[in-house]
């Protein structure tokens, strides 16, 4: 009788220690998944950075190219020859 009762709790120990075990699994599995999301957070932080560096270069690029297209416009309209104050306002705004 002893000897099934060891037996017995034997098994109960080994069950005890897979219910365990299947939870470390289960927490292991999630881990990797966090791990994974902040991964791809960490990704998407950095192509952000680099994406509004890109936006700044442009910008500070299509403001420099506006300003040399003004700066090389005449200052008569190109279709009648005649003076045009629009013109000359635009080229004292830079």
């Amino acid at each position: 009788m002893r000897d099934y009762q060891k037996i017995e709790r034997g098994y109960e120990k080994i069950i005890k220690y897979s219910d365990e075990v299947n939870r470390l699994l289960i927490l292991d599995k999630e881990i990797v998944t966090i791990l994974s999301e902040y991964n791809s957070l960490q990704n998407l932080i950095a192509n952000h950075s680099v994406l509004s560096l890109k936006y700044k270069d442009l910008k500070t690029e299509i403001i420099k190219l506006g300003n040399e297209f003004l700066e090389s416009m005449p200052d008569a309209c190109p279709l009648f020859d005649i003076p045009c104050d629009h013109i000359k306002e635009r080229k004292n705004d830079i």
